[in-house]
């Protein structure tokens, strides 16, 4: 998903051998690859191993869960709205203990903006990127950005399964309890976070198959939105293109290709053969 909920977004990864796992999905003509990535790393990790260059050379296409816009500002009006609730106080939908936690928090990573206006959603992604800039991560490093400017450079054509915008609004469309019960994880796994996302990012640079998905605290009321629901629109959009003719790159965050009901499942649920590929 967009950059914007990074406990989703933060997801996988080992010291052997740099290449993150690769799927195959082949219809009558068209042949669709799989790859998961994770959308900050650190400046220096290899991940890009001669599997990935492979497929990608192979590649008639890029597709991504979402493209950047053209013009990003298009999306700022309602970025603010997303963002930012003047009515509520985030301190009113979280115990003393849990605003006081809040205050800590932000304190310990040096974030002086007035969290009280920020809806939960914001507040929670807000933070947790301030944890992995702090330790290292960086956004425009991500494995699909990568991917995004190689495929720009090579001239291929890259299209978007979700939208920007679509993103934003799921995330901003959360229950209030949900994104609020995000945050509170967030500020709960504040001290360990980096320690955290170090283990997924090898776990995923090593191929790593394991559900990783599972490492997220979540409630099934959030993994049924953040994973489960967009996992069935990516499988059906993979469907889709293997109807085609085209050699397809499908690039998406790790933790839709691991775990319970996941991409991979789904496809397979449809009589689809999905196989790791070796070499």
């Amino acid at each position: 998903m967009i950059r914007l909920m990074l406990t989703v977004l933060l997801l996988l990864t080992s010291q052997a051998r740099a290449e993150p796992a690769v799927w195959v999905v082949r219809g009558p003509h068209a042949t669709v690859y799989l790859l998961g990535s994770v959308h900050l790393l650190r400046p220096g990790t290899e991940w890009l191993g001669p599997v990935v260059r492979r497929v990608f050379d192979e590649a008639d296409e890029c597709w991504f869960e979402a493209t950047i816009p053209d013009d990003p500002s298009s999306l700022s009006a309602y970025y603010a709205r997303a963002a930012f609730d003047f009515g509520l106080p985030l301190s009113s939908l979280l115990t003393p203990e849990q605003n006081a936690k809040l205050t800590e928090v932000a304190r310990t990573l040096g974030v002086t903006m007035n969290l009280d206006t920020m809806r939960p959603w914001f507040a929670g992604t807000l933070l947790a990127l301030q944890v992995m800039t702090q330790a290292g991560y960086d956004p425009s490093r991500g494995a699909d950005l990568v991917l995004m400017r190689m495929a720009e450079e090579a001239g291929k054509h890259i299209e978007g399964i979700e939208t920007a915008e679509g993103q934003l609004h799921l995330m901003a469309e959360l229950p209030q309890h949900l994104a609020a019960s995000m945050l509170v994880s967030i500020l709960d796994d504040a001290a360990s976070a980096s320690q955290t996302i170090d283990r997924f990012v090898e776990r995923w640079q090593a191929g790593s198959t394991d559900p990783v998905a599972e490492d997220l605290r979540t409630t099934p009321e959030i993994r049924k939105l953040i994973l489960t629901d967009r996992n069935r629109n990516f499988a059906h959009a993979v469907a889709q293109l293997l109807l085609g003719d085209k050699t397809v790159l499908v690039t998406v965050g790790a933790a839709h290709l691991s775990g319970p009901g996941n991409v991979r499942e789904m496809l397979e649920q449809e009589g689809l053969i999905v196989e790791r590929v070796t070499d």
